[in-house]
């Protein structure tokens, strides 16, 4: 977390909403935060739940896999759990410059559960090969909370 200071100013797009938690982590830091999730009713969902704390969040609903982001907005992308390399060069040119990406999935180590999807499976060491051009400020191939391979990576944009 020490890599995520305070977001006054600044921009945040969480990729792949689940139910929110990290969209209020990242607006009580001060970040102006955009996510984008598939399903209609969990963007209903999040929206009552924003409104209740006074959170100001800015939902879209879509399929993520084919947003266009603009070119140098966001300061910070989040993208847990979506594997999908179009979206990656999307989330790398929507970063500004020295701007975060947080990224993580399974890895093909997972045993893969029947009908999932491809989008969620990473080949080993696939996120330093997505992120070649970055500085790579963490990074890590482990099993995290339980018997399920993860890999992440914390890099920071430093070309355009």
């Amino acid at each position: 977390m020490k890599w995520l200071s305070q977001g006054q100013d600044k921009r945040a797009l969480d990729v792949q909403v689940n139910h929110g938690a990290n969209l209020f982590f990242l607006w009580k830091l001060g970040y102006r935060v955009d996510g984008i999730t598939k399903d209609h009713a969990l963007s209903l969902e999040i929206a009552a739940n924003a409104e209740k704390v006074g959170a100001h969040v800015k939902l879209i609903v879509a399929d993520p896999r084919r947003i266009r982001l603009t070119k140098e907005y966001h300061d910070l992308i989040l993208c847990c759990y979506l594997v999908h390399p179009g979206l990656v060069l999307q989330m790398k040119m929507g970063l500004k410059h020295h701007g975060l990406v947080l990224m993580e999935s399974y890895t093909q180590q997972q045993p893969k559960v029947s009908g999932a999807s491809k989008d969620l499976f990473l080949e080993p060491k696939q996120l330093l090969f997505f992120f070649k051009e970055f500085e790579i400020l963490d990074y890590e191939e482990t099993v995290h909370s339980g018997p399920y391979p993860i890999a992440s990576i914390l890099a920071r944009k430093i070309s355009d």
